[in-house]
């Protein structure tokens, strides 16, 4: 932690101008650094997050993991997108799960290494996901032929046509899509 407290003026700087949550940890997990988008994300206020485990911002169901996770991280030292496919959660302080996308960013500061994640908080996405999913499965559970075009085209292509549509007319989707 000596590291950031040294350079915090810097790290401070350039982490408050971005609008992804900056989280820095050490080897033991704990966290040496946050910004504002991530104090805010999480529910915490100024510097509550310095000195505390990473754990307290990880789902209780992912700890046991997650320390060979890391382990294995800091041991490559590569840059990637945390999860591979995976989704991800955070815990804010009110202890209310939502769902986070996560780039881990490994680096080394006067012989020590640090990991760096930059948080986005998706929960809008998946709101708007999970209402086109459902919208979606109502379209093509309907037994009435649907087909959609985009009007804002000349030519209005069809950009969806669902399996009562396709049974009723003998086309397949590959065959309605895209044509006028």
């Amino acid at each position: 932690m000596q590291s950031f407290e040294q350079n915090s003026t810097i790290f401070n700087l350039l982490s408050e101008g971005v609008s992804e949550g900056i989280i820095v940890v050490n080897t033991k997990q704990v966290v040496v650094a946050s910004n504002t988008s991530s104090e805010q994300m999480f529910g915490y206020n100024k510097n509550e997050l310095i000195g505390k485990s990473l754990d307290l911002l990880i789902p209780k169901r992912y700890h046991k993991h997650h320390d060979q996770h890391v382990k294995g991280f800091i041991d490559k030292k590569q840059k990637r997108q945390m999860g591979h496919g995976r989704e991800l959660f955070g815990v804010r302080k009110n202890g209310i799960e939502f769902p986070v996308e996560a780039g881990l960013n490994p680096f080394e500061l006067n012989g020590a290494t640090y990991v760096m994640a930059l948080i986005i908080d998706i929960t809008e996405r998946k709101t708007i996901e999970n209402d086109l999913k459902m919208k979606s499965a109502a379209l093509q559970s309907a037994s009435n032929g649907i087909i959609i075009a985009d009007a804002l085209k000349k030519e209005n292509p069809i950009i969806f046509s669902n399996e009562s549509f396709q049974t009723l007319t003998g086309y397949s989707e590959e065959e309605i899509l895209g044509k006028n």
